[in-house]
């Protein structure tokens, strides 16, 4: 299999994948978790476009992509913030994480607006180059910063996305014991493998980036594989864990006392929550549910919003 053909799977997968995710009757959650897909998705198929040379037939679709990869971490960590917090409500500081898309979408307006022909100009500069060490594609500056600039913060900012994420996660798997974790396994095996494979390749991209002009030509090209790793691992996990297409929700622990939930928690009073008394410990004295208060430390962690 050629990179190109790996990359154009990678991108019809993602599409259909996040097409799917957003319209279908699902939790709003993973409306981020679609549009995340559709990033992926669109960003491959222009790459794709770069690696056959069709870019020269449609110009205008150059570096098209590159704002809306600003957008996929935050899109990650909206959507396991708000699938971990059902009742969280959307808060007008939650805006700011759209600001770095934003910059650069205004930084890259006066190239957007070009002639096609000019474009066109630009590109068989680099094509002129792709072959050597000083290959210009990633050195391309039509704003503040270049290319590969853009492409480093993008990694930086996607590592920094994906710890914060862990760390909303850390209180449960923490206690894989519990009745909380049991109820979620398989969304919470999903979230760790998901993180790993974020991590680990956002590492590999980082490291790949800023040594680029250190590599071979051979290892400059197949390193691209390394951006679309994580997409076709989760692509796997999905296929031998079908039932996550399904768009599972998260449920919260089936014990607890509803006099142990905070007042301005938000949780309803519902059967989710019955108000059952403590448990008895071996010495015959109460204590409290340990799942519903890791359910409760939760629940102050996210309203508190220490992971950002």
């Amino acid at each position: 299999m050629t990179i190109e053909l790996f990359i154009m799977i990678t991108g019809v997968l993602s599409i259909l994948f996040g097409l799917s995710l957003t319209t279908r009757n699902l939790a709003y959650p993973y409306r981020f978790l679609g549009m995340t897909y559709l990033i992926i998705g669109y960003g491959s198929i222009v790459s794709f476009m770069l690696l056959n040379n069709y870019i020269l037939e449609y110009p205008h679709f150059l570096l098209t992509a590159s704002p809306f990869h600003y957008l996929a971490g935050p899109f990650n960590y909206f959507f396991v913030l708000f699938l971990l917090n059902p009742h969280k409500k959307w808060e007008k500081r939650y805006w700011l994480h759209f600001i770095p898309f934003a910059l650069h979408l205004l930084e890259l307006m006066p190239f957007y607006v070009l002639p096609g022909e000019m474009k066109k100009e630009m590109y068989l500069i680099v094509l002129e180059h792709k072959n050597t060490h000083d290959s210009l594609y990633y050195q391309m500056t039509d704003g503040l910063f270049s290319y590969r600039v853009h492409l480093i913060l993008k990694s930086v900012q996607s590592i920094i996305y994906s710890l914060v994420i862990f760390r909303l996660c850390q209180p449960i798997l923490k206690s894989r014991s519990g009745n909380l974790f049991s109820r979620n396994r398989l969304l919470l095996r999903w979230l760790a493998f998901d993180f790993c494979m974020k991590l680990t390749g956002y590492l590999l991209v980082l490291g790949y980036l800023i040594f680029y002009f250190s590599l071979s030509s051979f290892l400059q090209t197949t390193g691209m594989i390394l951006f679309f790793i994580d997409s076709i691992m989760s692509f796997i996990f999905f296929l031998f864990n079908p039932k996550l297409l399904q768009g599972l929700k998260w449920l919260p622990s089936a014990h607890g006392n509803r006099n142990m939930i905070p007042a301005n928690s938000g949780i309803p009073d519902t059967p989710e929550f019955p108000q059952d008394p403590p448990e008895l410990a071996t010495n015959g004295t109460l204590v409290p549910n340990v799942d519903h208060e890791l359910y409760i430390q939760l629940e102050q962690y996210m309203q508190q919003e220490q992971p950002y």
